[in-house]
């Protein structure tokens, strides 16, 4: 139990709010797999912490809308498996806001939004050999903890970034032996 009388993983649930929209008709989209995108979110939470409650707007995407997204934004071509477009900058890993950044009403600072390809989930859970609800958990992770202003561009933030996923979905009783992916 945390200090305001509330278990670890309700108090965490309420520091993040997390919109998820699904716009593809390829993979179809138990409940279930909305709430273990939430239960992710909130999990980066516990391990990167953020000083005040967040808002995240998850779209979960097919094979032509990444491609377009990924050609557009990253100058790549091809499908991808997951994009996030922060909102906020970081600097030495802190966020740099404004008051004005908080919704007045909510207090929720927002972070950004996240888009998973779902057909491309689908392929890597079966190439990685594990199922779709890790994977799509990992890639909720992966996005929310780039919104949190984390990233892997040089191996030590690789290894920070992979060790900061694995405790999260580890947490969610998601865990892979031998392995981050």
């Amino acid at each position: 139990m945390t200090t305001k009388g509330c278990s670890k993983k309700a108090c965490e649930f309420s520091r993040v709010h997390v919109t998820v929209r699904n716009i593809q008709r390829t993979v179809a989209v138990p409940e279930s797999w909305r709430f273990l995108i939430r239960r992710a979110a909130a999990q980066c939470l516990l391990v990167s912490p953020f000083p005040h409650p967040v808002s995240v707007f998850i779209t979960l995407a097919g094979n032509r809308t990444m491609a377009s997204l990924n050609r557009q934004f990253r100058n790549h071509e091809g499908v991808t498996d997951v994009l996030s477009f922060p909102t906020l900058h970081y600097r030495s890993g802190n966020p740099n806001f404004s008051a004005g950044d908080r919704d007045p009403e909510t207090g929720e600072v927002f972070l950004g939004d996240i888009v998973i390809c779902l057909p491309r989930m689908r392929e890597q859970a079966a190439a990685y050999g594990h199922g779709e609800d890790r994977e799509l958990c990992f890639l909720a992770a992966h996005g929310m903890l780039h919104l949190l202003g984390h990233d892997h561009e040089t191996p030590e933030e690789d290894q920070r970034m992979s060790r900061m996923q694995e405790t999260a979905l580890s947490a969610m009783g998601l865990s892979r032996p031998g392995g981050d992916r």
